[in-house]
């Protein structure tokens, strides 16, 4: 009867039992357990925890899961898969061997990797970096608000804002590398190795550039161009002062003009050379002629060159026949103003009461009328002066007949600095020798004088 009663006391305590834990034997009614099913029995019970427990098999949580701080081991372990599950739902956390993954509004988001693959986000922005792991995604066509992006890679075209609402990009030499090329200013039209990119956006070719084939030089009075003065071959081209230029260095009028001398354009300097006529040697013989006196040179800033002169060399004097005395020399300075130099003519040779006539005076430049005395009985004509020197007197047979020589024009040498734009001028004319007497000959005649100009270019 004890026996009994203990036997339903246990069933309703395992009645009991099943109603507020979560194991239960599964016992028939009526069952009577062994030694052995009841030891399982008791060994496998769970007690009531106030909720249900959550299975292997799965199940939904209602309040929050926390594991204590890993030590040795992480608190929380996902098993890494080979790919997503073939199922997704919102809020679903999984791992492969690329990172992590969530499913986030129905896309999924990730791998979240512990480093990118190549180290940055290839083609991607970096959206936010959590714990040291960047999360990256690609942005196509979309605008980016302000802040800094640093290791953007990849292709396409990144705008900026024209009106400065959009970034900036800086061009600082530690920020900037690599060439612009030439293709993206203005599609490279015009762009090329002669050429420059001009402010206004365009390519441009420099003043004053090309390829030049040739080059002449105009060379002025008194420049000299010589050697190799095309552009394009290879040699050396000499621009120097000419003092060899001919009619534009040196002028030279002849004896008995007049006229305008001109400065040619450019000339820096002028030196003139004015010699006088030489004087007409006397006649020879009995009742003979005086030599002419010759003329003068003169040169003047204007009007008649030989009315009050600035410059003037006079004329040698003429053999005078009834003295026997030899023309004067004429004056190398005789004008308004002293020549830089002046040299006077020499004089005749006076008679000697010979037969043969005597010699004119010799000028500057030694032009006597020099005689031939080897026939000294001759009553042979005298000889002409040149370059402005005196007449020959002329020869006699009877002796202490002969006649005297001319005297010859004098020199004057003049240098100007700042010469004037033109001058006037007249040149001697050549003078008589004496008329011939009974028995002697004729005065050989005066040189006519002589005028040089010549110009000098800095």
């Amino acid at each position: 009867m004890l026996r009994k009663s203990l036997l339903a006391a246990l069933a309703l305590s395992l009645l009991s039992l099943s109603a507020r834990a979560q194991t239960a034997p599964n016992w028939y009614y009526g069952k009577v357990p062994t030694t052995a099913e009841w030891a399982a029995a008791w060994s496998s019970k769970q007690d009531y925890l106030g909720a249900s427990p959550c299975l292997v098999t799965g199940c939904v949580m209602s309040g929050r899961l926390v594991t204590v701080a890993p030590s040795l081991r992480s608190g929380f372990n996902l098993t890494p898969g080979a790919g997503a599950p073939s199922s997704l739902f919102d809020g679903d956390l999984w791992v492969t061997t690329s990172g992590l993954f969530v499913r986030v509004a129905g896309s999924t988001v990730g791998p979240l990797a512990a480093t990118p693959a190549g180290g940055s986000c290839t083609n991607q922005f970096v959206t936010a970096i959590t714990a040291g792991v960047p999360s990256c995604a690609s942005v196509t066509n979309a605008t980016l608000t302000a802040g800094t992006f640093s290791n953007i890679t990849g292709t396409g075209t990144l705008t900026a804002g024209a009106t400065g609402a959009g970034f900036t990009i800086n061009l600082g030499a530690s920020t900037i590398s690599g060439n612009l090329p030439v293709a993206n200013l203005n599609g490279g039209t015009g762009a090329s190795g002669t050429t420059f990119w001009r402010g206004d956006g365009t390519w441009g070719t420099p003043a004053g550039s090309g390829t030049v084939t040739s080059a002449q030089i105009s060379a002025g009075t008194g420049i000299s161009v010589s050697g190799t003065c095309t552009i394009t071959t290879t040699g050396n081209c000499t621009v120097s002062q000419n003092n060899s230029m001919g009619a534009n260095k040196y002028q030279v009028f002849a004896a008995g003009t007049s006229g305008t001398l001109t400065t040619p354009t450019g000339a820096a300097w002028m030196k003139l050379t004015l010699t006088g006529g030489g004087g007409g040697g006397a006649g020879g013989g009995t009742g003979a002629g005086n030599g002419t006196i010759g003329n003068h040179t003169c040169v003047n800033t204007s009007g008649a060159a030989c009315t009050t002169p600035v410059w003037q060399a006079s004329g040698g004097g003429g053999g005078n026949f009834s003295t026997g005395a030899g023309g004067a020399g004429g004056s190398g300075s005789a004008g308004s103003t002293a020549c830089t130099t002046a040299a006077a003519g020499g004089a005749g040779s006076p008679s000697a009461g010979g037969n043969d006539g005597q010699p004119g005076g010799n000028s500057f430049y030694a032009g006597a009328g020099n005689g031939n005395f080897s026939n000294g009985s001759s009553a042979s004509n005298g000889n002409a002066g040149t370059m402005g020197g005196g007449g020959q007197g002329g020869g006699a047979t009877t002796a202490a007949q002969n006649g005297s020589g001319g005297g010859a024009g004098g020199t004057c040498f003049v240098f100007l600095t700042s010469p004037a734009a033109s001058y006037t001028y007249a040149v001697a004319a050549t003078a008589s020798g004496g008329s011939a007497g009974t028995g002697g000959g004729i005065g050989g005649g005066g040189a006519g004088g002589y005028l040089v100009a010549e110009f000098g270019f800095n």
